[in-house]
């Protein structure tokens, strides 16, 4: 499609901590073609500091403008739409595509009368909650198109939120080749190889606490590995108390600017998840070429290479660790998962793929295959 003049995108975060959505965000601004669209993001939440700054220094490192709304509470609601609203005037937006729940809201009520702005919302998650279906529902009804981050977010956003089903688009996440560093050495001298790592919120939508029970169960019956857990969450301290009398080498972690190293030396990945929409943590994973051991909700099925026998019925933990068991002990069975894995995500999920997707949705090419 041609076009005569460049686009003004605004692309709208509930903040800029690294994760799933926030580096699909920074992707897409980043690379987005110049050429067509003009980009600025906006950030409802305070800038973060410290390592946790590193999505916001890649902005800028791209010379893309950032916003900051230091909205960091529920209070705030008001003051942001304000704030938002009076930034795509400013910023003469043609297109505002928001990511996530709390974003959602915010632009879709910045927005409700400004019709001739093309507002795309981003369904990142299936997340069960009712209330929040009726209130994003509610909010984003003026919207052009809902993207969700898979065909299951995208078929549960028809079924179980009510969204009109020729409003969703399905785009998944992209990875890209994975940065390493050299720090991890010190890190692991207390860890005994090999380990299981886990990396995410430590939240009731990771399952952990069901996790850990069934560990218990079949703990004595498992291979010698230790078990590491990098992230944080409301969930920390009660997790922590459920397991301290665990006959297993547990390691807490906390937040790590960068886990793709402790996920490089790790034997497995697990994600016993309750839900998802496509965790960027598994693409990471097989983009390094490790297995991993998940259950299949959501997304998380969507990621696979056909036949993997990586997916587990959900809540099936019999199952779950007799693969776990397997993965760790033979080791040429897990490379050969892992190569698999990581041919499959350079084949399917790559940036330049997701890009192109986006870019056909923003300029309204019925001929792209989104």
């Amino acid at each position: 499609m041609e076009t005569t003049s460049r686009k003004n995108i605004l692309l709208v975060t509930t903040e800029l901590r690294p994760g799933g959505a926030e580096k699909c965000l920074a992707r897409l601004a980043c690379g987005l073609n110049k050429e067509r669209f003009r980009t600025m993001v906006v950030s409802i939440a305070s800038r973060p500091r410290g390592s946790q700054a590193k999505l916001v220094e890649q902005l800028e490192d791209q010379k893309i403008p950032i916003r900051f709304l230091n909205c960091d509470s529920k209070w705030s609601l008001w003051s942001a739409i304000r704030q938002l609203k009076q930034i795509v005037g400013e910023f003469q937006a043609d297109i505002v595509q928001s990511f996530l729940i709390h974003a959602n809201v915010v632009a879709g009520l910045a927005l409700r009368r400004l019709p001739k702005i093309d507002f795309y919302s981003g369904i990142r998650v299936a997340d069960p909650s009712r209330l929040r279906h009726r209130i994003e529902k509610w909010a984003t009804k003026g919207g052009r198109k809902m993207i969700c981050v898979s065909e299951s977010v995208k078929e549960f956003a028809a079924q179980k939120m009510g969204f009109p089903p020729d409003k969703l688009i399905a785009i998944p996440n992209s990875i890209d080749q994975p940065q390493l560093t050299s720090s991890l050495k010190l890190s692991l001298e207390r860890i005994e190889k090999p380990f299981v790592v886990f990396v995410g919120r430590l939240e009731p939508q990771k399952g952990l606490h069901a996790f850990f029970q069934a560990l218990s169960k079949y703990n004595d019956k498992l291979p010698a590995f230790d078990l590491v857990l990098i992230g944080s969450g409301s969930e920390l301290d009660s997790l922590q108390s459920a397991t301290q009398s665990m006959q297993r080498n547990i390691h807490w972690l906390g937040w790590k600017d960068n886990p793709l190293d402790y996920l490089a030396q790790s034997a497995v990945k697990i994600l016993p998840s309750k839900w998802e929409g496509m965790p960027n943590v598994l693409l990471e994973a097989m983009s390094l070429g490790k297995p991993f051991v998940a259950f299949g909700v959501d997304g998380v099925t969507e990621l696979c290479p056909p036949g993997s026998v990586q997916l587990i019925q959900p809540d099936n933990y019999q199952k779950f660790f007799e693969s776990l068991a397997q993965l760790v002990t033979d080791k040429e069975f897990a490379k050969e998962i892992g190569e698999k894995n990581r041919l499959h995500v350079l084949e399917n999920f790559s940036t330049k793929k997701m890009l192109a997707k986006y870019e056909a949705v923003y300029l309204g090419d019925p001929a792209s295959p989104v």
